[in-house]
């Protein structure tokens, strides 16, 4: 019973072992995204701000323009390369924004892998623990049909040893005594008594 109750901790340690390792490799890959991610924060930031600022520029050129050019969306020479900046700059925006929901899809996908260990840990715990119980009761069970046993042989000799110690000699002294009776027509108590008289009286 001690030895499976050992096997079965000893099982129950290693997988832990496993699942702690696991998880702590989880964790570093968590950190890694985290530094990732405040690092596309900041990108970003620095992006927002040169759009805005390529945005103000843009606007004050366009301000410049005639009734008619605004009528027409025409641009104005100058404000060709910053309007080319700002699509570079907003392309570049919006890849730290996808790279960013691509950190997020993958931190999700981690911390759902740590939820099933987490959970399998839990699960095999309780099935060791449940284990452990059915051993301990398994090897009572036994101990007590051992016990029974041994009551039961003890009855068996017990009763052997009345019959033999008690019963026996009492069923000879009564057939001896039916066979002298027989045999002498007289009493085998009687006869021990007159003798015993004959002794006295010498």
């Amino acid at each position: 019973m001690n030895s499976s109750a050992n096997n079965t901790s000893a099982l129950s340690a290693k997988l832990k072992a496993e699942v702690d390792s696991e998880k702590q490799t989880i964790f570093d890959k968590l950190s890694l995204l985290n530094e990732q991610q405040i690092k596309n924060h900041q990108r970003a930031t620095e992006l927002k701000g040169d759009l805005a600022e390529v945005e103000a520029q843009i606007e004050a050129i366009q301000a410049t323009r005639s009734l008619s050019e605004r009528l027409t969306f025409t641009e104005l020479e100058q404000a060709k390369p910053l309007l080319d900046k700002k699509q570079q700059l907003t392309a570049q925006f919006n890849a730290v924004l996808n790279q960013q929901r691509q950190l997020n899809l993958d931190k999700d996908a981690l911390n759902k892998q740590l939820e099933n260990l987490n959970a399998s840990l839990n699960q095999d715990q309780s099935s060791q623990v449940s284990k452990i119980i059915d051993t301990v009761t398994s090897g009572i069970s036994n101990m007590v049909a051992a016990v029974e046993d041994l009551f039961i042989d003890f009855l068996n000799i017990l009763s052997l040893l009345i019959l033999k110690l008690l019963l026996m000699p009492l069923i000879f002294l009564y057939l001896f005594n039916k066979a002298f009776k027989a045999i002498w027509q007289r009493r085998f108590m009687d006869v021990v008594m007159q003798t015993k008289q004959l002794a006295v009286n010498r």
